[in-house]
């Protein structure tokens, strides 16, 4: 029976152990730390030795084991230990496999500089300015002391152990310049990373693929920082790869073959399927959510969630739920390749799922529907989901006031003991003291429990912090619920902000735009405040260009009659591209010229003029003969214009409360290393009329 010793402390040598796991033969792993150590597969065959070794330590401990095959899968730059293993084989008679990684070619596309060693890296920064993210580890920091600033120029980032960190402070690096993690790190975060401390440059050894050096490049190019890249010593490249390796062992050791390979040679994607496993009691999870487990080499999940899935022999178990730990996690474990992600309720509503998928990239995803609790809930009360605002104060906050204002049922997640209670005291701080409150604890499981009572009676309790909760203001009647009526806010995903989000103005590149005229972001959001919507108005958009303030208006208030009015026809067209854009209804294009084309429409309760065709007193006459009550809004950027605003005050003195605004607004634009603020056209916006004028 073989002993083999396999000194790891890399992903090639996780991936040896676990090959050498299958073989009967005696394995001895040899790690640096405790970390390293707890990354090693366990196995009847498999003993771990954890600590430093020296050369004379080497030779002792393999001739202490009788080692028949030594294998050495350190990293690229440990070269000192490399020569320890090497010189103690040679003393010995032992056979010693070097396994090296594969050349990545990441740094295609970056602004990138090669250097021999660590040593150059230093001299290079030394003719440069700013800031600079090292990751060639805690050993060779002192390197980098020559540099003249480097306390305040250099952010290092070394492994998270206690005797790193003390070492990386005697040299002068500490606080906000060390930054003491455990990888892998993702792209993302080696972005931000790059990001918060404002990087020029990163320097990184081509570590290859297990090391994350595509991660570091890919980054560097969407930071905008230079890579500077401490090339491998290519004297020392004498070994075999991670893929001869495994076939020599599997053929040497009688290992069968198996299900899988290395990540270097596997054929087929893996597969990732996120699966919604219900309100809580396994009966409630899906036949298909059930079926796809059985099939799963690895089910992953929260603790409370994993405890509803049955275990299978030879599944493996994975308890977490942070996107970084499961990717790192999955990483490392290439054998598995059908990976089941639980989660609880459905992965449609607030789940981790949406987190879970940006680190899936590399594998083929498919989503397994299941029953959300609030769903759970409303049935168990009886009570249709549509009449319901659906939301989770679980890891957010969330004004229930304002919601009940608007919505006549709310339903939402809890995310702590004490959420009702707090929701209750706003609700009562707001005079809403009449709203009825339900909360189901435990849904679904024998223990479950729904209890039911008013604001005041409930302001003091405390229920399970996964609970779900029910609010009702029936103060508001059926007929008058308008989901987004009086809100300046409505929900849009926009890029160039982050994603969704509640916020008001559209940003302009949303819109297809030609060359007709477009009412801007800014004066857009102003204007719309200005004119006072309501929930089911009716307003005339008169010169509606490519339809910008009639878009957003019928996305705010979804019940109201929208008429577009717009003499141009490729305005009407982009009108219409727009509202498909935008998937709204309730506006009407019309094309034509205003005074005369608004005789056969309804009368207005509000009008927005963004284009007059210099018949700005005829058609506020066209809509006075209609509603001399319309609330009017006007953009004008002549003084001709402002003129034309004065004489409708002097023709109409119960106007008296007119109000003229001059909006001037400038925007940064990058030029070279600077920002220069580029103004815009000052608008006028005149407002007057309504109800209250």
């Amino acid at each position: 029976m073989q002993k083999t010793a396999l000194f790891a402390g890399t992903a090639e040598g996780r991936k040896l152990a676990q090959i050498l796991a299958e073989s009967k033969g005696e394995v001895h792993v040899c790690v640096t730390t405790e970390y390293g150590a707890s990354l090693i597969p366990h196995a009847e065959n498999i003993h771990i030795h954890t600590g430093r070794m020296e050369e004379e330590d080497m030779e002792t401990f393999l001739k202490e084991k009788g080692i028949e095959l030594c294998l050495d899968a350190t990293h690229p730059y440990a070269d000192q230990v490399t020569g320890n293993i090497q010189r103690a084989c040679e003393k010995l008679n032992i056979e010693r496999m070097r396994i090296l990684r594969r050349e990545e070619n990441a740094a295609t596309g970056a602004d990138c500089v090669f250097v021999a060693s660590v040593e150059e890296a230093a001299a290079y920064l030394e003719h440069t300015k700013g800031n600079v993210l090292v990751t060639t580890g805690s050993k060779e920091l002192k390197k980098y002391t020559v540099l003249s600033d480097y306390k305040n120029r250099v952010f290092a980032r070394v492994l998270s152990t206690a005797e790193v960190a003390a070492a990386c402070k005697e040299i002068g690096f500490e606080g906000k310049n060390l930054i003491c993690m455990q990888g892998p790190f993702s792209e993302e975060l080696n972005y931000a990373m790059l990001k918060q401390i404002n990087a020029a440059y990163l320097v990184t050894k081509s570590s290859g693929a297990a090391g994350g050096f595509e991660e570091k490049c890919e980054a560097a190019i969407r930071a905008g920082a230079k890579l500077i890249i401490v090339g491998r010593p290519k004297e020392k490249e004498q070994g075999i790869s991670l893929d001869e390796a495994v076939l020599i062992l599997k053929k040497r050791l009688g290992i069968s073959e198996c299900e899988w390979e290395n990540s270097a040679v596997y054929p087929v994607k893996r597969e990732a399927y996120l699966i919604g496993a219900g309100a809580g009691n396994p009966k409630l999870m899906t036949a298909e959510a059930r079926e796809c487990l059985d099939r799963c080499d690895c089910i992953i999940g929260a603790g409370r969630i994993l405890d509803i899935c049955e275990r299978r022999e030879n599944q493996v178990f994975y308890e977490s739920y942070q996107g970084e730990e499961i990717a790192a996690f999955l990483k490392e474990n290439r054998q598995l390749h059908r990976i089941g992600l639980v989660f609880s309720g459905d992965m449609g509503f607030y789940s981790a799922a949406r987190r879970m998928e940006p680190y899936l990239k590399d594998f083929t995803v498919f989503r397994i529907p299941g029953i959300a609790s609030p769903v759970y809930f409303l049935d168990r009360l009886g009570i249709p989901w549509e009449e319901v605002k659906l939301t989770s104060c679980h890891g957010k906050e969330i004004c229930m006031t304002s919601l009940l204002k608007k919505h006549k049922r709310v339903c939402t997640l809890l995310g702590k003991e004490n959420d009702v209670s707090e929701i209750c005291k706003e609700l009562l701080d707001a005079g809403m003291d009449h709203v009825r409150v339900t909360v189901g604890e435990r849904l679904s499981y024998d223990d479950e429990r729904i209890s039911e009572g008013s604001v005041c009676e409930l302001v003091s309790a405390n229920f399970n912090s996964l609970s779900v909760a029910l609010f009702e203001n029936d103060k508001i009647s059926e007929d008058k619920v308008h989901p987004e009526a009086g809100n300046a806010f409505f929900e849009k995903t926009d890029k160039s902000a982050g994603g969704a989000g509640m916020y008001p103005g559209i940003s302009d590149e949303q819109f297809i735009r030609g060359k007709v005229p477009m009412t801007k972001e800014e004066i857009r959001i102003l204007s719309l405040a200005k004119l006072h919507m309501k929930p089911d108005m009716v307003l005339y958009d008169i010169g509606a260009g490519t339809g910008s303030i009639s878009i957003e208006a019928a996305l705010q208030c979804p019940k109201s009659r929208i008429y577009a009015v717009e003499k141009n026809p490729e305005g009407i067209g982009l009108l219409k591209e727009n509202m498909q854009k935008f998937h709204v209804s309730g506006i009407v294009p019309i094309e034509g010229n205003a005074p005369k084309i608004l005789e056969e429409l309804e009368s207005p309760t509000h009008v927005f003029i963004g284009g007059s065709g210099n018949r700005l007193q005829e058609i506020v006459e066209a809509v006075r003969s209609k509603n001399p009550k319309a609330r009017f809004v006007i953009n004008g950027v002549t003084l001709e214009t402002v003129g034309a605003m004065e004489k409708i005050l002097r023709n109409y003195p119960e106007y008296e409360n007119m109000e003229i605004v001059q909006v001037c607004i400038s925007k940064g634009k990058k030029m070279g290393e600077h920002t220069m603020m580029l103004g815009q056209n000052p608008v006028y916006i005149c407002s007057f009329g309504g109800e209250q004028q």
